[in-house]
């Protein structure tokens, strides 16, 4: 294929933009690369990128896992601040329990 030597460079899509316009944008640039200089790689830089790249798998996993095993409590308040007494009636059928079963 010879259009695709190092000789030929293909500019794609952006080829019809100026270099004015490139300018332009990076104006707009949010997140500036930093120079060269100041970009130095340590070790105790990659331990501690280690370190949060782990933290925030864990709690990311903790949260998936929170999110997918909910725990199901049911529970029944009485609410003593009433001062009245409620009627209450009620009609059960137990079938063939014996009496002494039967406790309120």
């Amino acid at each position: 294929v010879a259009f695709l030597t190092p000789s030929h460079s293909y500019a794609g899509p952006f080829h019809i933009m100026t270099r004015s316009m490139f300018s332009r944008l990076q104006t707009y640039d949010a997140f500036p690369k930093t120079v060269d200089d100041f970009r130095i790689k340590t070790v105790q830089g990659g331990v501690v990128s280690i370190i949060y790249i782990t933290v925030v798998l864990l709690l990311c996993f903790a949260e998936i896992r929170s999110i997918y095993s909910p725990k199901i409590m049911s529970t029944m308040l009485v609410d003593e601040s009433v001062d009245s007494h409620l009627r209450f009636r009620a009609n059960l059928s137990f079938g063939r329990t014996p009496c002494q079963d039967l406790k309120i």
